[in-house]
């Protein structure tokens, strides 16, 4: 039966560490069976040997010790095949247990016991053990047979010597069986989990790969909005992948700031590239923010020569004056942005294709007044498309409500916080299908 291992831990085995790994499981398994086998084998032996008078005190003894070791052993090896680990010295247990056993046949030494030794080391050849312990094990099979065979009494030299070549011959034969089986056995495990190997080791490169990748998109958002005295700022993005596709971040330059919100179609890895590509797009047209319709347009050359493959994002960039108290906003196929004034939300929309498509785009501007306590929202469309359970849709509608509900005074970091608790609990357990971003100004106008 195939075993079955997590991907982490097969992506860190090399070929021998997973050839090795078979090769316990299997003796482990065999050796269970073997220490029942023999167990029972020398116990059912020395029944009939002492039911016929032929066996005496020394191997009843012996026997009863083997026997009871053996038994003792079985639990232990089936929990530790249960929860295996490169610390338990399964080649070891199994040298000792072979050279154990074939040291008990042989005690006493006495001729019908030993003959029998080359049958034990042929069947001990199913265990797959590296070369230079199987030349060791059955190094130890010959001098253990011969010394038996020495101590023998004399007058039964000339069937010791016959026998002695027998058995040697046949530990011989045992141990160019047990080489060759190995060898084979080794070509069958890596011709069996070259592929899973392979693939547990591309999954877990790439998935290291997303992870840098989500960490590098979080390192491209800002960690906290500029600290200013007439304007309050806050932002969260919530990829919905490991890359997400949504990017915000604030330029402020003197008396005025400009906010950017993008989204690119879809998320993952190539969302990632475009959304770094835009980013560093503002980030060299920062001062240029003065006219966020033009900065719109350039990135759409950007967007669009940035991948062989059509890849379309929506922005809207915002730019707010202390001095001229305005909102210049433009948007580019961008969710419509929500502004705040005493207790009523209404949109703004600017109508124009994404960035990236292959037809010609006119970007347009509009202007806003802005008075002390004016809240703008701008958010990408995992807010108002997401879903809840029944699979009823959020809407632009309750996120006007969501934001004209909140107490005027509210900071913008607790009206970002109240807009995505309110999509949380209106998605509840279903799973989040698009990255959410949402970006909060209030301004507070000159102290």
């Amino acid at each position: 039966m195939k075993e079955r291992y997590p991907i982490e831990q097969l992506a860190r085995m090399s070929d021998e560490e997973m050839i090795q790994r078979q090769f316990d499981l299997r003796n482990l398994r065999l050796l269970t069976v073997l220490l029942i086998a023999v167990a029972l084998f020398r116990l059912f032996g020395t029944i009939i040997g002492a039911a016929e008078g032929q066996v005496d005190a020394a191997r009843i003894v012996s026997t009863l010790v083997n026997v009871a070791l053996n038994f003792i052993l079985v639990l232990p090896l089936r929990r530790v095949r249960r929860q295996w680990t490169a610390r338990w010295p399964v080649s070891a247990w199994i040298l000792w247990f072979c050279a154990a056993q074939y040291l008990w046949f042989h005690i006493p030494p006495t001729q019908p016991i030993w003959t029998i030794g080359g049958l034990y080391a042929l069947v001990m050849s199913r265990f797959r053990l590296a070369r230079t312990r199987v030349l060791l094990l059955h190094l130890f099979y010959f001098v253990t047979t011969a010394l038996a065979a020495w101590i023998i009494p004399v007058n039964k030299a000339v069937d010791t010597i016959l026998s002695l070549v027998v058995v040697t011959l046949m530990i011989v034969a045992a141990m160019f069986l047990q080489l060759r089986s190995t060898r084979k056995a080794r070509i069958a495990i890596l011709d069996e989990w070259r592929e899973p190997l392979q693939n547990a080791r591309d999954q877990v490169r790439m998935r290291d790969e997303l992870r840098y990748a989500r960490e590098m998109q979080l390192a491209m958002l800002p960690d906290r909005a500029p600290q200013l005295d007439w304007l309050d700022l806050a932002g969260v993005s919530i990829p919905a992948a490991e890359v997400g596709g949504d990017y915000y971040d604030f330029f402020p330059a003197e008396d005025r700031v400009a906010i950017v919100a993008c989204d690119v179609a879809g998320h993952g890895m190539a969302s990632g590239l475009v959304l770094a590509a835009m980013r560093g797009g503002f980030t060299i047209l920062r001062h240029s923010m003065t006219s966020p319709a033009a900065v719109l347009e350039q990135l759409h050359d950007l967007v669009k020569h940035s991948s062989r493959q059509r890849m379309l994002a929506t922005a809207c960039v915002v730019v707010i004056d202390r001095t001229t108290r305005k909102a210049t906003i433009s948007s580019a196929g961008h969710p419509p942005l929500v502004i705040r004034r005493d207790s009523s939300a209404q949109r703004i929309e600017l109508f124009a294709p994404p960035l990236g498509v292959r037809l010609p785009i006119s970007i347009r501007e509009q202007t806003c007044d802005l008075a002390a306590g004016d809240v703008l929202v701008l958010h990408s469309d995992g807010i108002y498309e997401s879903r809840n359970e029944s699979g009823e849709i959020y809407g632009l509608e309750r996120l006007e409500q969501t934001i004209a509900t909140q107490p005027h005074g509210a900071t913008a970091e607790a009206l970002r916080d109240a807009i995505v608790r309110d999509v949380e609990s209106f998605r509840g357990s279903a799973a989040q299908e698009d990255d959410v971003t949402v970006v909060v100004a209030r301004f507070r106008g000159d102290a």
